[in-house]
């Protein structure tokens, strides 16, 4: 185990050159001061091939910066605050809000491009050697593992890129991440306790994904229908149709749509809804412009009390208490 107190300084280093300070210094924190970013990237190595980094950025006005991945690393990225871009060469291109995560992993070094414009950037990435997955003090047994993360330790995959949004579990490990409530003496033991604390409930997140998706293969015309009732229903959270009503309107029988929409997206209809609606408060709450009868009636709630009460459930506390949280933690950082 590296045990240091010593954070070495840099100012201004290209955030590529990550990848070759990260094993000459168990940890640095790379101050970033310009026209297009103000802020710093922090490194943290626990043991070679074991990384915690954090970027706490302000982004006065629009910028475009070119990141290096790591080959044969896995990188888990948890937004906390702003919004980017991530752009891959292969043309896809990952939108990140807060509470959101993208999971990436190639055999090579890999070159992406991250876009940010006139934003807080505040992002935790957990960054992993995949050969000492199973090593100490990263003794997860494969099995155990979502199958994702099993192709990629057993080669049966080159690449991974996913992402999807977390719930308050994963945001509230995230925060400890960044609020440190230790004394320095006490920092890397803390960070690294954290952040495999972190792994555990990610890793049983994705795997609980994955067991709701159907490996059954839907029909290129099922296909193309379903992602239209999708993006309608992305659009109408205010005045949601019904399952009958969506069912007339893309010429598809009921029984078909609710269970090829479940095998496409591996949630019913009105979990997803649901799911979408708690994802889209979580922002409208962060963002703090409209009060809380406005979101509810935005997401589609005859009465607030109702959006009040789901959101509860969801979330283990109330609208007001989530914005607090949030706005606590943003003020703290």
């Amino acid at each position: 185990m590296i045990t240091t107190n010593h954070l070495k300084i840099f100012k201004n280093k290209n955030y590529s050159q990550w990848v070759d300070l990260k094993d000459s210094y168990p940890q640095f924190r790379n101050y970033r001061d310009n026209k297009e970013e103000h802020g710093y990237e922090e490194v943290y190595q626990f043991k070679a091939g074991f990384y915690l980094r954090v970027l706490n950025l302000s982004i006065p006005s629009k910028s475009t910066v070119n990141l290096t991945f790591a080959g044969e690393h896995l990188h888990i990225c948890l937004k906390i605050k702003g919004k980017n871009t991530l752009s891959c060469t292969n043309g896809n291109d990952f939108h990140l809000d807060a509470s959101m995560a993208a999971i990436y992993y190639y055999d090579e070094d890999k070159k992406l491009i991250d876009s940010c414009e006139n934003d807080d950037y505040l992002m935790v990435i957990l960054v992993i050697d995949k050969s000492i997955i199973g090593d100490y003090p990263l003794s997860f047994s494969p099995e155990t593992l979502p199958e994702m993360i099993q192709n990629i330790i057993e080669k049966k995959s080159a690449e991974l890129e996913f992402n999807y949004s977390f719930g308050m579990e994963i945001f509230t490990s995230t925060k400890a991440l960044i609020d440190r409530k230790v004394n320095n003496d006490h920092l890397r033991v803390y960070l690294e306790a954290k952040s495999i604390e972190l792994l555990c409930l990610l890793f049983q997140e994705l795997s609980l994904i994955e067991n709701n998706i159907s490996l059954k293969q839907l029909p290129t015309e099922d296909i193309e229908t379903l992602k239209l009732v999708k993006s309608k229903i992305d659009e109408c959270l205010q005045d949601m149709p019904s399952i009958p009503q969506l069912s007339k309107e893309f010429n598809i029988t009921e029984s078909r749509l609710k269970l090829a929409f479940k095998s496409l997206y591996g949630l019913p209809i009105r979990s997803y809804t649901h799911s979408l609606r708690m994802q889209k408060a979580q922002q409208l709450l962060i963002e703090n412009v409209l009060n809380i009868d406005l979101i509810a009636y935005k997401l589609g709630y005859n009465h607030t009390s109702n959006f009040i009460t789901t959101f509860k459930q969801h979330f283990g506390m109330t609208p007001k208490i989530y914005q607090k949280h949030f706005k606590d933690f943003a003020t703290s950082t």
